[in-house]
């Protein structure tokens, strides 16, 4: 018989609460369950209804420790993703681009952030700010590359979920000049590390040598 306890104790070890269980257990583990009576699957044993699981405490199920809820497909939503979850990275150097397609200023990669956990959910919500300046006629674009760490896979800047801004052009369009931020939600990414790296572009009526320029650059990484 496997024994599995729980304690629940003050200051001092004669003031606490046991509880013991877990006889049935296949593998016995130190926590708490609570389940969902109604939930897809439940069972009634004597006299009593067990539910699918929907929160963890303590050892989870899948042996790690903390507190965790189960979502709908049955995958853990860890706590410490939420708070312990969000990363930065800052890149104050001002940079340009002439390119038309995404890629790295002139002044090298960045900002960037390396080995970012992903989570069961496969998805992350990524900030994009930065001071730009877009070319007279044109637009510039700040997006971000989602890279995993091993090379497996890839999602490459996209328009649609960037940060951009129009440089104006005569006098119905007004040029845009500051600091702007973005926010992005990116989701079916698989459970793995990846990378996050900011990329630009700009697109423009060619006239003499435009460029985008781009300062004090900021990405931000929520991982679930």
């Amino acid at each position: 018989m496997s024994i599995v306890s729980v304690e629940v104790s003050g200051d001092g070890g004669d003031g606490g609460v046991r509880i013991v269980g877990g006889e049935n257990a296949l593998v016995p583990r130190a926590g708490i369950r609570v389940h969902d009576p109604h939930g897809i699957g439940a069972v009634s044993h004597d006299g009593r209804v067990y539910g699918p699981t929907k929160v963890e405490i303590g050892e989870l199920s899948d042996g790690d420790y903390g507190i965790a809820v189960v979502n709908d497909a049955g995958k853990l939503v860890k706590l410490e993703d939420f708070i312990f979850g969000p990363q930065k990275a800052v890149q104050s150097t001002p940079g340009t681009t002439t390119s038309t397609s995404y890629t790295n200023l002139d002044d090298g990669v960045g900002p960037a952030l390396s080995g970012v956990t992903i989570g069961e959910l496969g998805r992350a919500i990524v900030t994009l700010t930065a001071y730009m300046e877009a070319p007279d006629g044109g637009m510039a674009f700040m997006g971000v590359l989602i890279e995993k760490t091993d090379g497996s896979f890839g999602i490459a800047p996209d328009d649609l979920d960037s940060l951009s801004i129009g440089g104006g052009s005569g006098i119905d369009n007004v040029r845009c000049v500051g600091r702007f931020s973005v926010e992005v939600f990116v989701e079916g990414l698989a459970p793995g590390a990846y990378n996050f790296i900011a990329k630009y572009r700009m697109q423009t009526v060619p006239s003499g040598s435009p460029s985008a320029l781009f300062a004090n650059r900021v990405i931000k990484v929520q991982p679930y």
